[in-house]
């Protein structure tokens, strides 16, 4: 295997990494958020409103890693923001 195969495959695997833990962070928030609006608390209004502002910022972070993603081949940015569902490069169509 040459070392820009090899480079190639973990740039990639790099890439799958990124796109799982985004959209498994972005379903634990949106599944948390229902559990925390349906479940009473003794803080009433604060748990969902801190529960919405730690979501968000882990969302954020999530979303500032995606845009950051470049594709190994072209080198420009894999995604259209914010097609992070896309199973190709946006431009020269590398497939993930």
């Amino acid at each position: 295997m040459a070392e820009s195969d090899l480079q190639m495959k973990l740039a990639l695997d790099r890439l799958r990494r990124r796109r799982r833990v985004y959209w498994v962070l972005f379903s634990l928030v949106v599944i948390g958020l229902f559990l925390v609006l349906r479940v009473p608390t003794q803080w009433s209004t604060a748990a969902p409103l801190i529960y919405v502002f730690v979501g968000g910022a882990l969302i954020a972070y999530a979303d500032l890693l995606m845009r950051q993603v470049e594709c190994p081949r072209c080198k420009r940015s894999f995604f259209r923001q914010p097609a992070y569902w896309a199973r190709r490069c946006a431009n020269c169509g590398l497939p993930v």
